[in-house]
């Protein structure tokens, strides 16, 4: 392997590692959704730390650490990176794009399976936490008599063709991912190999803006960022430069803290409200500028490829999936056991969340061997047997 491919072997490692702590991130944004609930919309909601800490958070760049919305947005980015920089190295997409929906929708479907019968065992207390908690999004989930045939059809259809979240919370980004998916074979299959193909990037990223479908627009720019990653090296080498990576890291991160629970009122963010459409402005903008910094920097994709990262990395779609299913059945039971015990709020917390981290870890681990990687042999023997 030449110095060339052993580079952007580093490159593609450092954001498999960055998709690892985007699904750590988006873990602990649902884990202080839930239980500091005032840590995303402020005032709004009770608080449950000294001094109000939680409510400070909700608009300070310090929630870098659980700014679960800022990370979906650097997923999105990712993935539109992934596909467009495998079509650069294969030259089509044709076997990516006839499985992705089979991709998304067997893990989505066992996910979905596991919920309905913990539904059916009563094994949720999420409704029950929400009662101590205060969380108005930690009361609304599992609230409902589950239905089986219903829950086919959602699994089925609804998740990825509409946007259904009825069984999991984090559905509601599989139809963007879905959707954004296509939207990127179908851009860089027409315009991938065009003179000056970056005009047409800016030109979907006015419509999509217009059309108030903003979470789009971070397909474009993952496409855009490996259209230069690939093509045009030398605007990388140029940028390679540790102040100038660490100005755009610095601007990405503090961009992607900006409040998408309340209008911010305070120094850091409320100089930068520009109305409703703010926090996935910025967001978006801010993902960009990390994602740019990453791999335009040999030393973030050292740190980015270490094999913590890598692993997490691996495990991140099975993160997704399970978190949700741990956080309202265990950390929310062990919660609720420990507060009626202690009546204290913080041990209670701490009790429930480090072991839930654990078994989340544990059960992504166990979800990504039986159900990823089987589904995905399975799909591409059969793609291979009647496509191929």
């Amino acid at each position: 392997m030449n110095k060339k491919s052993v580079l952007t072997n580093e490159r593609i490692m450092a954001i498999d590692g960055l998709r690892g702590i985007c699904a750590l991130i988006v873990v602990m944004g649902h884990f202080m959704v839930a239980f500091f609930p005032a840590s995303y919309w402020g005032e709004q909601l009770p608080s449950h730390t000294l001094y109000n800490i939680d409510t400070l958070l909700a608009q300070s760049p310090l929630s870098i650490f659980f700014a679960g919305n800022y990370a979906v947005y650097i997923f999105f980015i990712i993935t539109g990176f992934v596909l467009c920089h495998k079509f650069y190295v294969k030259g089509n997409l044709i076997q990516t794009a006839t499985n992705r929906y089979f991709r998304l929708c067997i893990p989505i479907l066992f996910s979905t399976l596991i919920v309905f019968i913990f539904m059916k065992l009563f094994l949720f207390t999420s409704v029950e936490a929400a009662k101590i908690t205060g969380s108005n999004w930690l009361s609304g989930l599992y609230n409902f008599t589950p239905d089986f045939k219903e829950m086919l059809s959602i699994t089925l259809f609804d998740v990825l063709f509409k946007g259904s979240s009825k069984y999991n919370t984090v559905f509601w980004m599989m139809s963007i991912l879905f959707y954004g998916s296509f939207l990127v074979f179908l851009v860089v299959k027409l315009w991938g190999n065009m003179r000056n193909r970056q005009f047409i990037y800016l030109v979907l990223i006015i419509v999509f803006f217009n059309l108030n479908s903003l979470s789009y627009i971070a397909f474009i720019l993952g496409i855009f960022c490996a259209d230069i990653f690939v093509n045009y090296k030398h605007i990388i080498e140029k940028i390679n430069n540790r102040i100038i990576n660490l100005i755009m890291l610095t601007i990405g991160m503090y961009l992607g803290c900006y409040p998408a629970g309340i209008v911010p009122t305070n120094i850091f963010y409320s100089w930068l409200n520009i109305g409703d459409k703010s926090y996935q402005i910025y967001h978006i903008l801010g993902a960009f500028l990390l994602v740019i910094a990453i791999i335009c920097s040999d030393s973030i994709q050292k740190i980015l490829s270490i094999r913590p990262l890598q692993y997490l990395g691996k495990i991140s779609f099975s993160i997704f999936l399970v978190h949700i299913i741990v956080l309202c059945s265990f950390s929310c039971s062990i919660f609720v056991k420990v507060w009626d015990l202690t009546q204290k709020y913080q041990l209670s917390f701490i009790i429930a969340f480090i072991p839930s981290i654990i078994i989340i870890i544990i059960c992504a681990h166990l979800f990504y061997i039986l159900v990823e990687q089987n589904s995905n042999k399975i799909i591409s023997k059969i793609y291979n047997k009647f496509f191929v």
